[in-house]
């Protein structure tokens, strides 16, 4: 229903902001029913971000909601613009959390995909930008998708050891679902790698 209101609105005022938005809305529902997004919308959607010089927070928020749709190729591709934008428009504290939480999110679509040199690429600049102790969660999920991407490289007790220490702390802050959610994630990982 919102993915028709929106288009609807687009068609009405040819205003891109719906279409873009009703491309989001879709990302969404393929994510749910396990699909892929369409050939048209992944083109306007990416088409839009390779055209923008500055993103603002809506790029990022469209980006950020359309990313788990999108094929890993145009993903990776897009992350790597959003990386080499030098300045994006919106507060400094907004921009950079949105960006850590892309390059984590595009961390683990790499390694879903076994695009491994980019998985490392982006851990790279997750290090690089030195998560604040602020950013507790963020800095988790970095440390996660590094023992995770340390199982997938062949560093498999490396990857396993991490990966249980952090399992542990969340078992100790009574983090029960991203426990079972992590646990989940840390189980397909080591099955798809016997």
């Amino acid at each position: 229903k919102y993915q028709d209101d929106e288009f609807v609105k687009y068609v009405e005022t040819k205003s891109k902001k719906y279409l873009y938005n009703s491309i989001m809305i879709e990302s969404f529902m393929c994510s749910i029913n396990n699909t892929e997004i369409s050939v048209e919308s992944t083109k306007v959607l990416s088409d839009y971000l390779f055209g923008i010089e500055y993103w603002g927070k809506y790029e990022l928020m469209i980006f950020g909601n359309a990313m788990g749709a999108l094929p890993v190729k145009i993903l990776t591709l897009l992350i790597d613009e959003l990386t080499t934008k030098t300045r994006l428009f919106g507060t400094v504290d907004e921009n950079y959390l949105a960006k850590v939480s892309i390059l984590i999110n595009g961390v683990y679509a790499c390694i879903d995909a076994d695009e491994l040199a980019s998985a490392r690429k982006y851990l790279d600049h997750l290090s690089d930008m030195k998560i604040p102790d602020k950013l507790l969660y963020e800095k988790f999920e970095m440390k996660f998708a590094t023992g995770l991407y340390n199982i997938k490289v062949g560093k498999a007790e490396i990857g396993k050891k991490q990966i249980e220490n952090l399992l542990t702390v969340l078992i100790i802050m009574e983090s029960d679902q991203l426990f079972i959610s992590r646990e989940d994630k840390y189980k397909h990982i080591i099955n798809s790698n016997i």
